[in-house]
C-alpha cells in the first residue's frame, strides 16, 4: 500500500511524550506503516517539509524509510487546473471577505491532495483546516466532474477521537483503500 504522510504526523509522533494521545496515535500509525512494508509517496513539497522535522523519532523513522527504499518520489504533482477550479469554487462559496483566508488554508496543504491523486488516494495528516474546507467545497459542487477525483481521497487524522486500533488493523492489512466508504473522514 502507498500512502501520503503529512510532516505534522511525523513531527507529532514524539517519543518524548509517550502518554500524549496525539503523539501515541501518530507513532502507532507510523510504526504500522514501517512494520507492514508500506511505501510513502513523496513529492518535492513534502520532502521540503520533511527536512524541517526536528523530533528524534521523526528523523529516525524517515531515515529507516529511506534506507529501506520505502519512499516513492512523485515528480510534477502540481495540478494548476485543480488549483484554479478549487479557487473558483471557493470564491463562489464564500463571501469575498473570507475567500482569500479560506483558500490560503487549502493552498497550505494542497500538495498532499495532488500527491495522493497520483498515488493510492490515501492521506494521513493531523491537519484539519485544509481537509474541512475542501470537504465543504466538494460537497457544495456535488455534480462537478472536475472535483470527482477528490471524492476518491481518504484523509485520516490519527489525532481524531476514534479508536486508532481500527485504523491500524486496516492499514496492516492494506484494506484501507477498499473500505474507505466506512470512514467518516473521507472527503465526500
Amino acid at each position: 500500500m502507498e500512502v501520503v504522510i503529512d510532516s505534522c504526523v511525523i513531527s507529532s509522533a514524539n517519543d518524548q511524550k509517550p502518554y500524549d494521545i496525539h503523539s501515541s496515535n501518530s507513532r502507532q500509525v507510523l510504526n504500522v506503516i514501517l512494520e507492514n512494508k508500506h511505501i510513502i509517496a513523496v513529492s518535492a513539497p513534502i520532502l521540503t517539509e520533511y527536512g524541517c522535522i526536528q523530533t528524534r523519532y521523526g528523523i529516525i523513522w524517515l531515515a529507516i524509510m529511506r534506507r529501506k527504499k520505502r519512499m516513492r518520489r512523485i515528480d510534477n504533482v502540481a495540478d494548476d487546473n485543480l488549483r484554479d477550479y478549487l479557487r473558483k469554487c471557493t470564491k463562489e462559496k464564500y463571501h469575498v471577505s473570507q475567500y482569500q483566508n479560506i483558500f490560503r488554508k487549502i493552498e497550505e496543504d494542497i500538495h498532499l491532495l495532488e500527491t495522493a491523486l497520483k498515488s493510492q488516494h490515501l492521506i494521513i495528516s493531523n491537519e484539519k483546516n485544509c481537509r474541512d474546507k475542501i470537504r465543504v467545497v466538494v460537497a457544495n459542487n456535488a455534480s462537478s466532474k472536475q472535483l470527482e477525483k477528490l471524492r476518491k481521497l481518504v484523509w485520516i487524522r490519527p489525532i481524531e477521537n476514534y479508536d486508532i486500533t481500527d485504523v491500524i488493523i486496516l492499514i496492516k492489512k492494506g484494506y484501507i483503500i477498499k473500505l474507505h466508504q466506512n470512514f467518516r473522514l473521507i472527503l465526500n
